[in-house]
């Protein structure tokens, strides 16, 4: 054997340097193309998953309301819910990022006192507020349904998944009608 000739010496039970490589490079592209395929599967959940249907509500149904939001600086659903009142209703919302104990003290004005009514913002109207992820098929009926002059707002407590600026799939979840003397009770069903 020559200095320019090389000879692989195979031991018994291991494999060649290019039979390793080749077994590396044909894992290499399966992992691509497992990530790739589930990339495309969880890209087209995400798509389904936070995609909510257009509200059932006529698009002018607040275009006679200012609005104002209140919600904490880091609150990314709450971006989310102000572009849904934007994009389904022709509201005037400005949106206001102010600290918690801010927002409590707005939540306390409008006699949402107890920790399980809250939610992350409130938005007040002209006359009435809304606590929550309230979805405008319910707004509709509160103002529709003549509720205000007998009642402060609607509460959606917590932030329910699949509920208007909440990712996840749907859950069902009543709103509540907060009445002039404060009581609450069960407005909406969905």
């Amino acid at each position: 054997m020559t200095k320019k000739e090389k000879k692989t010496i195979t031991v018994k039970g291991q494999s060649s340097p290019l039979s390793q490589m080749k077994k590396q490079v044909i894992f290499s592209i399966t992992v691509i193309f497992a990530v790739i395929v589930g990339a495309t599967i969880l890209g087209i959940q995400v798509i389904t998953y936070n995609s909510p249907k257009a509200p059932d509500v006529s698009p002018d149904l607040l275009a006679d309301y200012q609005a104002t939001m209140y919600t904490t600086p880091d609150c990314s659903c709450c971006h989310s819910y102000a572009e849904y009142l934007q994009d389904y209703s022709q509201v005037n919302l400005k949106v206001v990022k102010i600290n918690y104990t801010e927002l409590l003290k707005i939540k306390t004005a409008q006699g949402i006192e107890k920790a399980e009514l809250r939610s992350c913002h409130t938005i007040i109207f002209n006359n009435f507020f809304v606590e929550g992820h309230v979805n405008l098929e319910a707004i509709e009926a509160f103002i529709q349904g003549g509720y205000i002059n007998e009642a402060r707002g609607l509460i959606l407590p917590g932030m329910p998944a699949g509920s208007p600026g909440m990712g996840g799939f749907k859950t069902s979840y009543t709103v509540l009608l907060m009445t002039n003397s404060g009581e609450t009770v069960n407005f909406i069903s969905f």
